[in-house]
C-alpha cells in the first residue's frame, strides 16, 4: 500500500493571498505539463476535486499555509498532521472510499530553505513578488513575463513559485528512486531508509531506556558562541567542508550490540580507552577557548572551573590532551568494539553530488541535503507525539470523532487528536549521534585553536577571524576560506552582520525575517508581519494563515561568556574582549578564571 501510494503523480499548488482581510486570491496550480492561476473560489474546488479524483497527490512549499488558506477557507476539511509539534503533512479524505489524497510539504525536504533558494540553487529562480501582492505601487515593472508579455504578471508569479515546488520534488523522488527507496515527509526519514538499503544491517538502537536517557546526557548540540563583542575591524571567514558527513564517514562507531555499564566510586579513567560515554567531576585548566561542553540554565557553554556531567570518551580523551583532570568517574558505559555503519551512504553521497555538481544537475542539492540529515535522525527521543487537527466542514457528525478534543470557536469548529508513543526508536541510536556531534565539535575546536585571540565568532561549522584564517585547505571534511569582509557587528549567538564595501552585507538575526534583520540588530526591536500557525491560531481564537503583527526584542541573558567591557557595548562602535566562565567548586559561576 505504501509503495503504491508513493507512486501517485503529484501537482504542486500555490495560494496567493491569506486567511485575514485580503481572503485567498487565487491559486496555482502545475501538474508537470500545464500551469494556470485560478481566481474563482468554486472552479478551485473543481479543480481540486478532479486532481485528488485522479489519484494526485499535492505538493506546496510551507504546505501548513497552503493547507489552511486553501482548503480551509474553502470548507474543506483536510487534516494537519503534526509530529512532535512539527508539521508533517495533510491528508484530504475526499471521498471514503478512495485513499486520502496527501498534501507533501517540499519545505520540510529541502532543509527549510526557502523557496527562493531552492529555486536558485535548481536553476529555476522565483519572480520577484508583484507590486500589487504587497500593497506597493511602483512606477514600472521590475519585470515581464514570457507567458504574457504582462509586467509583474501574478498569473506567471504564483505559477513559477509551483513549478520551482515540483521541479524540487521531482528530483528529490528521483534521486530516492535510483535506490528503490520512496519518499518520506521529512529528510530523515528519508535518509533512514536510503541508509538501511546502502548500509544494509548496519542499524543497531540502545535497547534500555534507562541507558538511552544515560547517554542522551552526553548529547550536546554544536558550539555557536562570539569571542568578541561589538564593532570590529576585518572579518575573514571560513567554513569545515561537509564536516558531519566526514565525520561519519572518516570516524568509527561505537558498536553498541556490546555494552556495559559500571556505576562505582572506584571506575579508573583507564575505561577512557574504549569508547562510550561516562560521567565525571573535571577541572579544566586556564583557556582562551576551552573544550568541553556543558548545559548551564538550558544554555549550552563552553566554561572552565570545576564542573560534573556527562560526555562521550572521544571528547573526554581530547579534553585530557588539552590539559583537562578528572577527578572522578561516577558511572560508565563502554563498548570494546566499533563498526563502521554509514561508508555506504555517504560515499555514495558525496560521489553523486560531485558528479551532480560537474554535471550542473540540480539534484547537487538533494544529495547535499540527504547526506547531512541523517545523524540528526540518530538523537530521536523515545517520546513521539502526533498531532491531527481540521477544521470541521459539518459533513460528518460531531458524534463520529470520538476520541477527538472539539474546540468551537467564532471562526469555525476545529479537532484536534493526539497520540503519544513512549518506545525506542529501532532507526535512532543516541550513542551515535552523541558520538557525531563530539567528534564534530572537536574538529571545530581543532581549528579554533589555530586562530588563537583572533578568532571572533564559531557557528557549528564555520569559523570568523580578526586575521586570514589558519588551517585552510581544499576538499571533504577541511577547513575552507570563504569571503572577507570590511567589518563585522557581533552582539550574540546567530545575531551579527559582516559588512562589505563593494559587496553585499550578510546579516543575521535568527527568528527575525531577513528584511528586518539589520533593524532588530542595531534597535534591539523588531516588528514584522508573519502568518499564523495552525497552533498559534486557535489559542488565539484567530484564523489560521491570518498575517499578524509580531514583535521581537533582544532578551538581556546571561552571555555565554564574560563581556569583559560590556559599557562598550552601548556606545558606538564599542568593543569588547570576553573570557570564559568560571565555575567554582559549589557550582557557582563567576566571570573571571
Amino acid at each position: 500500500m505504501e509503495n503504491r501510494r508513493n507512486e501517485r503523480p503529484i501537482v504542486c499548488i500555490d495560494a496567493e493571498g491569506d486567511a485575514g482581510e485580503m481572503g485567498l486570491l487565487g491559486v496555482a496550480f502545475y501538474d508537470g505539463e500545464n500551469g494556470f492561476y485560478i481566481r474563482n473560489k468554486e472552479e478551485i474546488v473543481d479543480r481540486l476535486l478532479y486532481y485528488a479524483s485522479q489519484g494526485y497527490d499535492f505538493v506546496a512549499h510551507n504546505a501548513q499555509y497552503d493547507l489552511v488558506v486553501i482548503f480551509w477557507q474553502l470548507d474543506i476539511s483536510a487534516q494537519a498532521v503534526f509530529y512532535n509539534q512539527r508539521f508533517n503533512h495533510g491528508r484530504w479524505f475526499y471521498n471514503k472510499e478512495k485513499p486520502a489524497a496527501r498534501i507533501w510539504d517540499t519545505l520540510s525536504i529541502s532543509a527549510f530553505l526557502s523557496l527562493a533558494n531552492v529555486g536558485k540553487a535548481i536553476g529555476i529562480p522565483k519572480l520577484e513578488t508583484p507590486c500589487n501582492l504587497l500593497g506597493e505601487l511602483c512606477e514600472s515593472p521590475h519585470w515581464y513575463c514570457d507567458r504574457h508579455n504582462i509586467g509583474e504578471c501574478e498569473d506567471c508569479y504564483a505559477i513559477r513559485d509551483a513549478e520551482i515546488c515540483f521541479a524540487y520534488y521531482t528530483q528529490y523522488k528521483a534521486l530516492l528512486a535510483e535506490y528503490a527507496v520512496p519518499p518520506k515527509h521529512t529528510l530523515g526519514s528519508a535518509a533512514v531508509s536510503l541508509w538501511k538499503k546502502l548500509d544494509p544491517n548496519q542499524a543497531d538502537y540502545i535497547k534500555s531506556k534507562e541507558i538511552a536517557e544515560f547517554i542522551r546526557e552526553s548529547f550536546h548540540g554544536g558550539r555557536t558562541e562570539p569571542f568578541k563583542y561589538g564593532h570590529t575591524g576585518t572579518v575573514y571567514t571560513a567554513d569545515i567542508q561537509s564536516m558531519y558527513p566526514s565525520i561519519m564517514l572518516n570516524n568509527p562507531m561505537p558498536d553498541t550490540r556490546h555494552l556495559e555499564y559500571t556505576e562505582s566510586e572506584n571506575i579508573p579513567i583507564e575505561v577512557f580507552r574504549f569508547e562510550g560515554v561516562s560521567e565525571c567531576l573535571v577541572t579544566s585548566p586556564p583557556a582562551y577557548i576551552p573544550l568541553l561542553p556543558a548545559y548551564l540554565q538550558e544554555k549550552l557553554l563552553f566554561p572552565v572551573g570545576t564542573f560534573r556531567g556527562v560526555w562521550t570518551h572521544v571528547e573526554l580523551r581530547a579534553s585530557i590532551a588539552a590539559g583537562y583532570s578528572i577527578q572522578k568517574v561516577y558511572r560508565s558505559l563502554i563498548t570494546r568494539k566499533s563498526c563502521t555503519p554509514f561508508t555506504h551512504y555517504i560515499t555514495t553521497l558525496v560521489e553523486l553530488r560531485n558528479r551532480y555538481k560537474e554535471l550542473n544537475d540540480p539534484r547537487e542539492l538533494v544529495a547535499k541535503i540527504l547526506a547531512n540529515s541523517l545523524y540528526g535522525r540518530m538523537g530521536l527521543k523515545s517520546h513521539q507525539e502526533e498531532s491531527i487537527y481540521v477544521r470541521w466542514d459539518g459533513r460528518k457528525p460531531l458524534s463520529e470523532y470520538g476520541g477527538w478534543d472539539i474546540d468551537i470557536q467564532h471562526n469555525g469548529t476545529f479537532l484536534t487528536h493526539t497520540i503519544e508513543r513512549n518506545q525506542v526508536s529501532h532507526d535512532a541510536n543516541i550513542l551515535w549521534a552523541s558520538y557525531i556531534t563530539s567528534l564534530a565539535r572537536i574538529r571545530l575546536y581543532e581549528f579554533l585553536i589555530l586562530q588563537g585571540s583572533n578568532i571572533i565568532y564559531c557557528d557549528t561549522d564555520s569559523i570568523y577571524s580578526l586575521a586570514p584564517i589558519v588551517g585552510t585547505g581544499t576538499g571533504f571534511g577541511n577547513l575552507i576560506a570563504e569571503e572577507t569582509f570590511d567589518r563585522g557587528y557581533f552582539k550574540g549567538p546567530k545575531l551579527y552582520r559582516l559588512e562589505s564595501d563593494i559587496g553585499e552585507n550578510k546579516v543575521r538575526a535568527r527568528g527575525v525575517p531577513k528584511k528586518y534583520a539589520n533593524e532588530f540588530l542595531d534597535s534591539g526591536h523588531a516588528s514584522f508581519k508573519q502568518p499564523l500557525t495552525v497552533k498559534d491560531a486557535l489559542k488565539r481564537r484567530m484564523n489560521a494563515g491570518e498575517w499578524v503583527l509580531m514583535s521581537r526584542t533582544q532578551q538581556l541573558t546571561m552571555s555565554k561568556r564574560q563581556v569583559l567591557n560590556p559599557e562598550s557595548l552601548f556606545t558606538p562602535n564599542g568593543y569588547s574582549e570576553t573570557a570564559p566562565l568560571f565555575i567554582g567548586l559549589d557550582g557557582d559561576i563567576f566571570g573571571e578564571w
